[in-house]
């Protein structure tokens, strides 16, 4: 079951590191009083993002990222309890079965 589950546990966690990256970089880019220039090999380059935009991008993050949460949890409490009487009745073909 875990060689199954592989892939997929490859690719969603792909997806929370690219997540992790993209804040990063937003954050990274966000103009600040303090700091509103960035200094890039001797370059002084003014950051292209205005104050506030932090609370934009994670507010749009979340907002699309809650339809895919109610799907994949509405989903799993539909699938578990095949899986499990599959589990339990070591059905393996039935388990493995798309």
């Amino acid at each position: 079951m875990l060689k199954l589950m592989g892939p997929i546990m490859l690719g969603l966690g792909f997806l929370q590191v690219l997540e992790l990256l993209q804040s990063i970089l937003a954050y990274w880019l966000a103009s600040t009083p303090d700091t509103p220039t960035i200094d890039i090999l001797g370059y002084v380059l003014t950051k292209p993002l205005p104050e506030g935009e932090l609370v934009r991008i994670d507010t749009a993050r979340r907002l699309y990222q809650f339809p895919m949460g109610v799907l994949a949890l509405s989903l799993s409490v539909a699938v578990f309890p095949l899986l499990s009487r599959y589990a339990a009745r070591q059905d393996t073909p039935n388990l493995r079965a798309p």
